[in-house]
């Protein structure tokens, strides 16, 4: 079990691969496309290569 919230990581990734497609980058969209099979480990370094902080997607922060 990861101690991110995947869900949120997975959404902000689409919303970036989105964002990029639209703006004129269309290798964007196969990008885009690959997200539904990652793995969750996948999706967060995924997350961190693109620049998204994941500890605002730490699920720890959530349980206090």
């Amino acid at each position: 079990m990861s101690k991110y919230n995947i869900r949120a990581i997975k959404k902000e990734l689409m919303n970036y691969y989105g964002t990029a497609m639209t703006s004129g980058i269309p290798m964007a969209m196969m990008d885009l496309g690959k997200l539904e099979h990652l793995s969750d480990d996948e999706l967060v370094e995924l997350a961190r290569q693109n620049g998204i902080d994941i500890e605002e997607y730490n699920l720890d922060d959530y349980e206090r």
